[in-house]
C-alpha cells in the first residue's frame, strides 16, 4: 500500500539506458532539500523519473492518455493544486520510438552493452 511508505519513493522508467546512479542521488538531494516531488522531464513532455517525499497519488489522477506531449505539465498542475514544491531535473530523451533508438545509437557515450541491446546482432 503506497501510504505505508515512510521513506521518499523514486520511480524510474525503464526507457532510459543511460541513467546513473547520480540521476537517482539528484532526485533524492532534490527531496532532501525540501522538494515535496521532483520530476526528470522527457524531451517528449512526459518525463523518465518522478520522486515523491511522501505519498501523493492525486498527482498521478490524469484520468486519461499518459502517453501524449502534455503529460509532464499536467501531473505539474496537480501538485501546485496539491500545494506541493516541485523540481525539475534535466530533460533527457526517454527511448519510446526507432527515432529515438537512432539518436542513442549516435551518441559517442553510448556504452557497448547498451548498443548491443538495440543491435541484437552486434557482440557486446
Amino acid at each position: 500500500m503506497l501510504d505505508a511508505h515512510p521513506e521518499p519513493l523514486l520511480v524510474i522508467g525503464t526507457d532510459m539506458p543511460l541513467l546513473g546512479r547520480a540521476d537517482a542521488e539528484a532526485a533524492e538531494r532534490a527531496l532532501a532539500g525540501g522538494a515535496d516531488a521532483v520530476f526528470g522531464p522527457a524531451a517528449d513532455g512526459g518525463y523518465w523519473l518522478v520522486g515523491l517525499r511522501a505519498p501523493h497519488p492525486a498527482v498521478f489522477e490524469l484520468r486519461d492518455d499518459w502517453g501524449g506531449p502534455r503529460v509532464l505539465e499536467r501531473s505539474l498542475a496537480l501538485a501546485a493544486g496539491l500545494g506541493l514544491r516541485t523540481e525539475l531535473l534535466d530533460e533527457r530523451r526517454d527511448l519510446d520510438d526507432p527515432g529515438d533508438a537512432r539518436a542513442l545509437l549516435a551518441r559517442p557515450d553510448l556504452p557497448a552493452r547498451v548498443a548491443a541491446l538495440l543491435r541484437p546482432g552486434d557482440p557486446a
